[in-house]
């Protein structure tokens, strides 16, 4: 069709995307930036080994952050997944 734009689909169902993917996709995401999280956070507590107590602070921080992240996560997915009502 001349003067259509290319970028959008011709039917709403026509897209290569999937609208309901968007949860999942953005827990993943979020479990991604958890696991970062951790992995930074207990690496810096064991490069800074010597302060035994700082480094504990630090990856005993980083990690509780990570799984905050990652409970309120999946608490707003299974949130946004969950059925409407009844039946």
């Amino acid at each position: 069709m001349p003067g259509r734009d290319r970028r959008q689909p011709a039917e709403p169902g026509d897209g290569p995307w999937d609208a309901g993917l968007q949860p999942e996709r953005t827990t993943l995401a979020w479990i991604r930036t958890a696991l970062t999280l951790t992995v930074v956070s207990l690496l810096t507590a064991r490069l800074a080994g010597e302060s035994g107590l700082l480094a504990a602070a630090v990856g005993l921080g980083g990690t509780t952050v990570a799984a905050l992240l990652v409970a309120l996560q999946r608490r707003r997915h299974f949130r946004e997944t969950a059925p409407c009502g009844p039946g």
